[in-house]
């Protein structure tokens, strides 16, 4: 059994990146979410494809607060310092 994780730019469809794991996506977007803010992150949707078979993990409004619900209130409002 084959599973990939994509990341998605949604207004273009194209495939940003790929992940080995769930755990490693999620981390990738908090730290994105983090350091530029969490429009960085707003139009991306996170999928699985398992076995040729895609599944959402979680795009748009839910995956902006499910990638910034560790992160402080700055983050969250876009203002993160550098």
């Amino acid at each position: 059994m084959s599973t990939s994780i994509l990341l998605l730019d949604l207004p273009s469809g194209n495939v940003m990146t790929d992940f080995a794991t769930e755990r490693e996506a999620w981390d990738a977007l908090r730290g994105w979410a983090r350091d530029e803010g969490v429009e960085a992150i707003t139009d991306l949707s996170l999928l699985s494809i398992q076995d040729g078979e895609p599944t959402v993990i979680a795009m748009e409004d839910d995956l902006v607060r499910r990638a910034t619900r560790d992160l402080g209130p700055e983050a969250v409002s876009g203002e993160a310092h550098h």
